[in-house]
């Protein structure tokens, strides 16, 4: 009866330890292009435009960036670990960013460009 119960909770570690290192993988992943410890962070385009109310809600870390009068900026939904953060950006003149894009953004660096993801 012990050795039955000894190799029950040998499997259950082995496939708990698998789990674990499965979910931490996919975020740790350092030969990833976009790896979540240089910042960036996958989300959804919630809003595009320009003017004073995008610039307004600009990220902190945007606001000491040089932006041009007539910029353009797109307001980013994405979720860090619980709950959900909106994050706006200064995007290129030329993006073609439009409302319900998946993307991923630099949280850290809003000098990235924020890139649409591939399917």
């Amino acid at each position: 009866m012990k050795l039955k119960l000894n190799g029950l909770l040998a499997v259950i570690v082995l496939i708990a330890s698998a789990l674990l290192s499965g979910c931490a993988s996919q975020r740790e992943s350092n030969n990833d292009r976009f790896s979540w410890q240089d910042g960036w962070r996958v989300g959804i385009v919630i809003a595009v435009g320009e003017g004073p109310i995008f610039a307004d809600k600009l990220a902190k870390n945007c606001k000491n960036m040089p932006v041009a009068q007539s910029a353009r900026y797109a307001t980013i939904s994405y979720r860090p670990v619980t709950g959900r953060i909106w994050l706006t950006v200064p995007i290129p003149d030329d993006s073609s960013l439009k409302q319900d894009d998946s993307v991923v953004v630099n949280v850290l660096d809003c000098s990235k460009r924020v890139e649409r993801r591939s399917s």
